[in-house]
């Protein structure tokens, strides 16, 4: 098993850790929230998705991968790919605000 390296998060470069390397999407992102943790830029995120949501969402990623191996990618296209989702995109779980902290404690409909 190769370590990946994350500075490249190619969908080839991912994908090829998944299925040739059989590596699941926990080690990754293990990886990648270690990275966000000790980045020491706070500022880069308004908010972040709690580590319980998270936590789930990359078993189901697991489970999805052990079971249906690279076929995975026939009902999930984007499989295991991270991502961010800006603030202006309304998404469930996500806070949604357009970078304005202040709607975030507004009553604005």
């Amino acid at each position: 098993m190769r370590s990946l390296n994350i500075t490249d998060l190619s969908f080839e470069i991912i994908w090829k850790y998944y299925f040739n390397d059989k590596c699941l999407p926990s080690s990754l992102f293990a990886k990648l929230i270690e990275r966000l943790d000790t980045a020491g830029r706070p500022e880069i995120w308004v908010s972040r998705v709690s580590q319980e949501n998270l936590t789930a969402q990359i078993e189901k990623l697991d489970e999805a991968l052990q079971k249906d191996g690279e076929q995975v990618l026939n009902y999930m296209p984007l499989f295991g790919l991270p991502f961010a989702v800006k603030d202006n995109i309304d998404a469930k779980d996500i806070s949604f605000h357009g970078g304005w902290r202040a709607y975030l404690t507004s009553q604005l409909i």
